[in-house]
């Protein structure tokens, strides 16, 4: 399922000639990204109202997609210190974690 999303995706990035500098400052802040994972992460595994529903699969693979957000950010300010390939990595993670949180 997730693949039928993520190419889609990847294919409208690779035809769009927008480049991440175009993106609003505080779609670029690695940091603003970096402490929005972690209130999600926290409030996932306190199972609050918003995540109670997942189960342990669909909470194992939010985790998941949270980690490689937070390895792709790793030791960067700005989403533009991404190269193209890692900009498309991290749109595609955070993108497919949003199905996840609608379970």
């Amino acid at each position: 399922m997730w693949k039928k999303t993520a190419l889609p995706l990847l294919l409208v990035l690779l035809a769009s000639s927008a480049n991440a500098t175009d993106a609003p400052a505080s779609q670029r802040d690695a940091s603003a990204i970096r402490t929005q994972q972690a209130d999600i992460r926290h409030d996932v595994l306190a199972e609050t109202p918003r995540y109670a529903h997942l189960d342990a699969a669909a909470r194992t693979d939010l985790l998941g997609l949270q980690d490689r957000v937070d390895g792709l950010l790793k030791n960067v300010d700005s989403t533009a210190d991404l190269s193209e390939q890692r900009q498309i990595e991290l749109f595609n993670a955070l993108e497919e974690r949003k199905p996840l949180e609608l379970l």
